[in-house]
């Protein structure tokens, strides 16, 4: 059986109520953005839906930036679930009901529902076969920690919890880039801010995480065409 819902202006929550010998069963939930129409396929027989409806300043508030805004989100988090089914109750008692109880439940669901709307856009790949989202983030994270030594592939890697293969391949998709020409990168750009800083030589291979002077020396040589000393040397050089 095919159903059309729609919001309207107001953003919604419907939740489907089957018939259940349970007093506050909740079946379905489906979060559908402000001006959207959905139509979706539900099994035969008898429910009920209870509707939350949200103005869209709200839902921006709450973290909402309309990603979801060309269809409706089907969502089956048990957390959410178990809030509806706390709303559910309190809506059978009138005590609670009119004990303001209500208003915070609805605003912590709605919390809950923009943060599962969230992480589901973090998962998604930025294209077919690249990284996910909240993995480029880890990765531009790790790269910007300068109080660390710079990280290696495999470092990277273990962080996005796949395997190093996996991560230079995803990553050359979504950037053109290889993520090794990246981290060396980064390495020269941190070497040449210390070596500008007159740091000595010695630390500045050991900040960077390179076990001797002079295996930073030669990574150095081989990025920038001179050792660290001769770029040093360059920099006292002053134009006539």
């Amino acid at each position: 059986m095919r159903v059309k819902m729609q919001a309207g202006p107001l953003g919604a929550l419907k939740i489907a109520l089957r018939r259940a010998k349970s007093r506050c069963p909740v079946s379905d939930i489906l979060f559908i953005p402000p001006d959207t129409t959905v139509d979706i396929e539900v099994a035969a027989g008898e429910f009920e839906t209870l509707t939350c409806f949200f103005p869209r300043d709200i839902l921006e508030k709450a973290g909402w930036d309309g990603s979801a805004q060309a269809h409706g989100v089907q969502l089956d988090s048990p957390l959410i679930k178990a809030d509806f089914r706390r709303l559910l109750e309190m809506l059978l008692d009138p005590a609670l009901e009119q004990g303001g109880f209500v208003e915070a439940a609805t605003k912590l669901i709605l919390l809950e529902v923009m943060r599962e709307i969230a992480n589901r856009q973090q998962n998604v790949e930025l294209r077919p076969g690249g990284l996910t989202a909240w993995r480029h983030g880890r990765i531009r994270r790790r790269l910007a920690s300068d109080g660390e030594p710079v990280p290696s592939v495999a470092e990277l890697a273990e962080l996005c919890g796949i395997t190093p293969r996996h991560l230079t391949r995803a990553y050359r998709i979504d950037t053109g880039e290889c993520i090794g020409d990246v981290i060396r990168r980064v390495m020269v750009e941190r070497a040449k801010r210390k070596l500008v800083a007159q740091s000595p030589i010695k630390c500045i291979a050991a900040d960077l995480g390179f076990s001797s002077t002079a295996s930073f020396s030669v990574a150095f040589a081989r990025e920038v065409g001179m050792r660290p000393t001769q770029f040093r040397g360059t920099l006292s050089v002053t134009p006539h």
